[in-house]
């Protein structure tokens, strides 16, 4: 995930949820459910995603140049 979010040169901040239980409740709450990676986007969650959903959200949304 974080590759391709390197390789898109898109700015992101990562956060540890794993590390962190105050993220781990924050994204529990967001999302429904227990699993990572979720990434957000515009106040959108993709919960227990991957790249390539991430990559197909972000170009239906025009977010992706290419």
């Amino acid at each position: 995930m974080k590759s391709f979010l390197d390789s898109s040169g898109l700015s992101y901040e990562y956060l540890d949820v794993i590390k962190d239980k105050k993220l781990f409740e924050e994204m529990v709450k967001k999302t429904g459910q227990e699993a990572a990676p979720c990434v957000e986007i515009d106040g959108h969650m993709l919960a227990d995603t991957d790249a390539s959903a991430v990559e197909a959200y972000m170009r239906e949304k025009g977010l992706l140049k290419g």
